[in-house]
C-alpha cells in the first residue's frame, strides 16, 4: 500500500461505525475492483494505488455512505508526515484524558514552506501510560490534564534516544504551533535524510528549545 494515497474520512473510528456502513463501504471498494483496506491509526481508509479517476468516484461515494460521516477527501499527505499514530483516547479507553481527535485533525492542517530532510513519525497518547511509545518518536504527544505534553527528537530505531521535553501544559493550538516551530527549525538546520534524533544530538537540545520557545 501507498503511504501517500489514501481516502480519509476525517474523525473517522472504528468503534463508531456502523455494520450496515461498513457494508456499504466493502459494496462502494468492490464496484472499483479494490479487494484489501486498510484502518490506519490516523483515522484513514488506506487503499492500494488504482487511478485517480476511481479515487474521486470512491471518495464521492463515501461522503454520501452516512450523515453522520464528515466529508471525505482524496490527498496526499501534505503535512509531511509519514506516520501519525494515535490510541482509542478517552472516548474507548477507561484511561483517555482527552479526545485527541481534534489535535489530529489540526496536525492534519499543517502545511510546511518546504519538504522535511526524512521521515518524521508521529505519535498521539491519550493519557500518560503512552501506549503509542510517543517519547519514541520523531513527535511525541501525551494528554495530560493541564495540557498536551510534547515531545521532540525521540527514535526506537537501530540507534534509539527517548526524545525531549520541549514543553507541556499546551492547549491543543499551543502544541500544534511549537510542533510547527520545531518543524521548521528542523527544516531549514538538518542535512539531508538527517532523522530528528540525530538532528538534536547535532543542533543542542537547550539551543533548540530556547529557539522553539522564543528565547533564543
Amino acid at each position: 500500500m501507498s503511504d501517500k494515497t489514501f481516502v480519509r474520512i476525517p474523525g473517522f473510528s472504528a468503534n463508531t461505525l456502523s455494520v450496515a456502513t461498513l457494508e456499504k463501504i466493502i459494496a462502494l471498494l468492490k464496484d472499483h475492483q479494490v479487494m484489501e483496506l486498510k484502518i490506519t491509526g490516523r483515522h484513514q481508509l488506506s487503499i492500494p494505488p488504482t487511478d485517480q479517476h476511481s479515487l474521486q468516484v470512491i471518495s464521492k461515494g463515501l461522503q454520501n455512505l452516512d450523515p453522520g460521516l464528515s466529508a471525505a477527501a482524496i490527498a496526499k499527505n501534505q503535512s509531511g508526515f509519514s506516520t501519525v499514530r494515535t490510541c482509542p483516547d478517552s472516548t474507548n479507553c477507561k484511561h483517555g484524558i482527552r479526545d485527541i481527535t481534534p489535535i489530529t485533525d489540526l496536525l492534519d492542517a499543517i502545511r510546511l514552506p518546504g519538504e522535511l530532510p526524512a521521515k518524521v513519525k508521529v505519535s498521539v497518547a491519550g493519557c500518560k501510560m503512552c501506549c503509542t511509545a510517543p517519547f519514541v518518536r520523531d513527535i511525541g504527544l501525551i494528554a495530560e490534564r493541564k495540557g498536551w505534553k510534547l515531545i521532540f527528537g525521540g527514535n526506537s530505531g537501530g540507534r534509539p534516544k527517548i526524545g525531549d521535553v520541549i514543553a507541556d501544559g499546551l492547549t491543543d493550538e499551543q502544541a500544534v504551533e511549537l510542533i510547527l516551530r520545531c518543524l521548521i527549525i528542523y527544516l531549514e538546520n538538518a542535512k539531508p535524510k538527517m532523522r530528528t534524533a540525530r538532528f538534536i544530538e547535532f543542533y543542542g537540545v537547550d539551543r533548540f528549545t530556547k529557539e522553539v520557545l522564543g528565547n533564543g
